[in-house]
């Protein structure tokens, strides 16, 4: 793990990291699994996805937008590293 500016930089492997921005004084979030330079699954509560129910929180899944229930990145960071988990079983990232 390395600490890269305001981000946290977890290392999987050459080709698979995690990079976790928090700001406390605001509240911003962005967790991001980048996958050969591609953002392949995250979190952020950007306001820049309206039609999404949960706005600003929203999940990125391979391009997608979907609802999340991430709502306190501090409370919920188990739940995603969970997920993050998970999700590269299913699909053989590792």
């Amino acid at each position: 793990m390395e600490i890269v500016g305001t981000k946290i930089r977890a290392i999987y492997s050459n080709y698979l990291f995690l990079d976790i921005y928090y700001n406390k004084d605001n509240n911003r979030y962005d967790v991001a699994s980048i996958f050969k330079d591609t953002r392949i699954l995250g979190w952020d509560n950007a306001p820049h996805h309206r039609k999404v129910s949960t706005c600003p929180h929203h999940r990125h899944e391979f391009g997608e937008i979907h609802e999340s229930d991430v709502q306190d990145l501090e409370k919920d960071l188990p739940k995603i590293i969970k997920y993050i988990d998970e999700f590269v079983k299913r699909h053989n990232l590792l």
